[in-house]
Order: C-alpha cells, then structure tokens, then sequence
C-alpha cells in the first residue's frame, strides 16, 4: 500500500509550518503504519507532495528530507510526488530541479520523484503565468531548461543506462554512483553490487 500526504513536506519548513502541526501529521500516519501492520498490509512507500512554496536552500532540503524518515519509521520508501516550484527565473529553476534530483537520489529511502506538470495549455495555447512557474516543456518536443536538467538527470548519466568502463593498468575502476544496485559484468561475468550506508563508501569486487 502507498500513501500520499499533500502537506507534510511543507510544513516541514520554518516558514510554512510548526513543529505541532508537523507533529500531528507524524502521529496520523504513523498510527495508520501500525494499524496496516496489524492487519497484515505491506506498506510501500509515502509521498511527499513537493510544493515547494518558496526558495529553500538545497542543504535545508537535504535535512528536511532526512527529518521526514526519522519522524516516520515504519515506512520502507519515499517519493516526492510532485514537484513544484514557483521561481519564474528559468535558470535558477533549472538549477534548483538539477540540485534537487542529485540530492533526492543520494538519499537510500528515496525511490521516485514526478512533477506537478509536465506542460500546460489551453486551446493549443501556452496558459500565460502557469507555464513560467510550474512546468518543464513547451510541448511534447521542446524544453524549457528545467526540462532540459530533468531530461538530462534522468536519459544521460552512466548510472540510468548500460555504461562501457575501462580499468586502469592496475584492472581498477572507479564508479561512481547513487545508493542502489547496479549489475557490473566482466568478461561476460554479472556481478550485483548494492550500494547502501550500511556498506562502506568504496565496495572492492574481486574477480
């Protein structure tokens, strides 16, 4: 079972929130997590709704993030469930959504991150103050560049799609890579490695 909270994540910041009101949601969706557990339900993952309704800092992102797994334990994964934020600049959007995968997919509860909008019109036409703040493509072909770093985060780095390494002279090679499993293969050999903060920060494989 997933569930989905719309305003959780917000609440989590200073300026949009309590530290009461976040403790409410906590104790709501953590007693639903032992209720579930009772009954036999598996529970997958939680979404974060993520309107980000305002500038916030990437390192108060990172901690944010980290306060929402420790405030609700019972659940195994988190996804940001929808990404929004409301900078009209193009530039710093782009920044902010390349920064923000980077940091969501370093973080081993993460699993999924979805946007808001992938892009808005009306009759054919653009809708005039929604496109600049929420969505990422002109169309189905064109970006904005916020569309351009999601595009890119997710189709063009080695550790989404099958990568071709050389070793060194000494048979090293270095990957570097998010938390997660990866299938390396040598020779025609596939080994499975799992990177995880239980593991240490460089895994030797002996071939």
């Amino acid at each position: 079972m997933a569930v989905n909270d719309y305003v959780f994540l917000r609440h989590l910041y200073q300026d949009f929130g309590d530290t009461e009101e976040i403790g409410k949601r906590a104790v709501i969706w953590n007693d639903l997590a032992n209720r579930a557990e009772a009954h036999g339900i598996d529970l997958l993952t939680f979404g974060l709704q993520g309107h980000y309704q305002g500038f916030h800092s990437i390192p108060s992102v990172i901690q944010r993030l980290e306060d929402v797994t420790n405030l609700l334990p019972k659940y195994k994964e988190f996804e940001i469930t929808e990404f929004d934020l409301p900078v009209y600049n193009d530039e710093v959007h782009a920044q902010f959504m390349a920064d923000l995968l980077s940091v969501i997919f370093a973080n081993e509860h993460y699993t999924g991150f979805m946007l808001w909008n992938w892009y808005a019109v009306e009759g054919g036409k653009p809708i005039v103050g929604f496109k600049e703040r929420t969505t990422h493509f002109k169309n189905s072909n064109t970006h904005y560049k916020s569309g351009a770093a999601f595009v890119n985060f997710f189709y063009h780095k080695h550790w989404i799609h099958p990568t071709t390494l050389k070793t060194s002279n000494q048979g090293n090679v270095v990957i570097n890579a998010y938390y997660g499993k990866y299938k390396v293969t040598v020779d025609g050999v596939e080994h499975i490695i799992d990177m995880n903060k239980a593991s240490s920060r460089e895994i030797t494989l002996q071939l």
